[in-house]
């Protein structure tokens, strides 16, 4: 049975489903590490003009080691946890399995709205690709011009992303003109060596890489829309030497530009 996701925003349903890259996956007969993250609000004070709520993120991980919480710290986190945000955040779980990797995005933050609640207001919690400005803010950022509808850009860029750096996608679907994907583990490329040869410190390292796309719709215009495609890197790394455990990289800012610029290229190419 597949996997259904739902993200709300805005007022919109996203429904999430996998993609691409599952056959191998399925048929190899090896338990692979999953991970869910739900979200809830505590300590609600929703009276002005001290309006605010706890997020609390929660996550199970199964077939698993430990789970690393990228944008939260670096520790190595049970398989089951919790962690408390004022306000809400922005986090991508990772549930580590030796060279097995399963990624699953968050981004929570508490709405109010006006309705019948004791002063006024209702609270929720919003599970969101809505605040994507934020989230992508220091994405790389391409322009391309399509004619294609939202499914075929969606489904073109799932295919590359899974033929050439060996990830599995997951796409949302909604009623917008944008799309999101991201891609629920994490892949080898050469490209990630091309800055640094993977040393650090004389030490030869590993590195994986899964992504965050953000393709936004600019323009209908007379001819061709426009879209501008954010691309998100995150890398983890461990010394190739020894049974050591994977860490969110922390040079994966610099470390991930030529692999970025790669999967820019290759994107401008297939709408070319």
């Amino acid at each position: 049975m597949k996997l259904i996701r739902l993200i709300f925003t805005a007022g919109v349903i996203f429904a999430l489903e996998p993609s691409f890259g599952l056959s191998h996956v399925e048929s190899s007969g090896l338990l692979q590490p999953t991970i869910e993250v739900d979200c809830s609000l505590h300590d609600i004070h929703d009276e002005p003009p001290d309006m605010g709520a706890i997020v609390k993120f929660e996550w199970r991980a199964t077939n698993a080691s430990y789970v690393l919480i990228k944008g939260h710290d670096a520790s190595h986190h049970h398989l089951t946890g919790a962690i408390d945000k004022s306000r809400g955040g922005e986090y991508t779980f990772l549930a580590i399995a030796g060279n097995s990797v399963a990624r699953v995005p968050k981004r929570c933050v508490q709405n109010f709205r006006r309705g019948p609640g004791i002063h006024g207001w209702i609270v929720s919690v919003d599970e969101t690709s809505g605040n994507s400005r934020t989230y992508f803010g220091d994405a790389f950022v391409v322009p391309i011009t399509t004619s294609l509808a939202k499914a075929q850009i969606r489904d073109r860029i799932a295919q590359l992303l899974s033929t050439n750096y060996g990830v599995t996608t997951v796409a949302s679907e909604s009623d917008g003109d944008d799309v999101f994907l991201y891609t629920a583990d994490l892949g080898f490329h050469d490209a990630l060596c091309d800055r640094d040869g993977c040393k650090k410190n004389g030490v030869e390292i590993k590195r994986k890489v899964g992504f965050d796309i953000w393709i936004e719709k600019r323009s209908e215009g007379q001819g061709c829309p426009s879209y501008k495609v954010h691309i998100l890197t995150n890398i983890i790394s461990q010394p190739a030497a020894g049974n050591v455990e994977w860490d969110t990289d922390p040079d994966s800012r610099t470390v991930g530009v030529p692999l970025t610029n790669s999967v820019a290229l290759r994107i401008v190419q297939l709408f070319g």
